[in-house]
């Protein structure tokens, strides 16, 4: 059993070594961890942006995300969803940069992306 665990372990490290900035191995409040949390790294929102799209694939009830305003105070956002992805509106130039919890497991089909300039502030390898 703990070999198995080890290799697990190595395995999704071996994922994380490829993504700068991400977290692993984090506690997971108010959710039943049925997935290996992965902490995204912060990432500067532009200021004109008013929604946002997290494809998490967490397949739980409990989605994160950390929306941070102008002075570095965080609003954490944690929404229930049965859905892989979720959407967020938010007031343009309120709000300066975004952390979210994601599933590592799907990390390289993952992503963070601005609806407004259809651009990605983060994605996995997989995200074209």
């Amino acid at each position: 059993m703990a070999i198995d665990l080890l290799r697990r372990r190595a395995q999704l490290q071996a994922k994380l070594d490829k993504y700068e900035g991400c977290e692993f191995g984090i506690t997971v409040v108010r959710a039943t961890a049925e997935f290996p949390p992965c902490l995204l790294p912060l990432v500067e929102i532009p200021s004109n942006c008013t929604a946002l799209t997290l494809k998490h694939n967490i397949p739980s009830a409990s989605v994160s995300i950390m929306i941070f305003y102008e002075d570095d105070a965080p609003k954490n956002n944690t929404t229930s969803t049965t859905l892989d992805t979720k959407s967020y509106s938010i007031t343009a130039g309120a709000y300066t940069h975004v952390r979210c919890l994601i599933n590592l497991d799907y990390i390289d089909d993952c992503y963070l992306k601005d609806n407004t300039n259809n651009t990605y502030l983060w994605k996995g390898k997989n995200v074209t």
